[in-house]
């Protein structure tokens, strides 16, 4: 009798398991087990440390840790089994505080705030992880910024504060290369992602700065 009472309990998990196989994976006639393809909404929060200035071979820290936020989707692709394709676009706000001590010892308060876009192509390897499937992943990230302000405040006397586009100084355009891992649960996605800045982000002056940033994010598969 004490068997019938994990009845319940094992026809639960035997549904479980088989509506998790039939939203990432189908099993064909052949008995062949096929990748189903989805889309994806997610919101993320950046955790942003861009490139410090690196002039004549000197590194110089200018940048504090960036906080951001970005929200955004995509659409997972199946080349096989394990293998997929993954484009999408998202939308991004960060803010990048400069340091003081660098650029201006009376300045207050300075900082970047950015608003653009991410359009991410990458190409993915994914394993079975019931109910769902975890995943490694890589490639390029197109950065566009549509909209950005430099702002900089000053001790009394020292000066007033300054508003400026900040794409008079900065690439509006930037490439980052992304690697990440994450863990689908039946229809919720966690990942981490790291994105490396492959090209300068600073236009004006003669020297170099790239981004790297930590995405950590939380969405939902359709």
């Amino acid at each position: 009798m004490k068997r019938l009472y994990f009845a319940p309990l094992i026809i639960l998990a035997c549904f479980i398991t088989t509506h998790a196989e039939n939203r990432y994976y189908k099993t064909g006639p052949d008995s062949t087990v096929k990748a189903v393809p989805y889309f994806s909404i997610h919101a993320g929060y950046h955790l942003s440390v861009p490139g410090n200035v690196d002039s004549n071979g000197m590194k110089l820290i200018c940048f504090d840790p960036v906080y951001g936020l970005e929200i955004g989707g995509s659409y997972h692709m199946p080349i096989n089994r394990n293998f997929y394709f993954e484009p999408g676009i998202s939308l991004y706000y960060r803010r990048i505080q400069t340091l003081s001590d660098f650029y201006n010892r009376y300045m207050t308060d300075g900082h970047i705030g950015q608003f653009g876009a991410i359009i991410p192509a990458h190409i993915g390897w994914a394993y079975r992880v019931d109910p769902g499937f975890g995943f490694i992943r890589t490639g390029p990230d197109l950065d566009i910024g549509l909209y950005g302000k430099e702002v900089a405040r000053f001790e009394n006397g020292w000066g007033e504060k300054t508003n400026k586009n900040c794409y008079d100084s900065l690439s509006r355009v930037n490439v980052l290369w992304n690697f990440g891992i994450g863990l689908t649960n039946r229809r919720f996605v966690f990942g981490i992602d790291y994105a490396i800045g492959m090209t300068n982000f600073v236009r004006k002056y003669n020297y170099k700065a790239h981004n790297y940033i930590i995405k950590i994010y939380i969405g939902l598969s359709f």
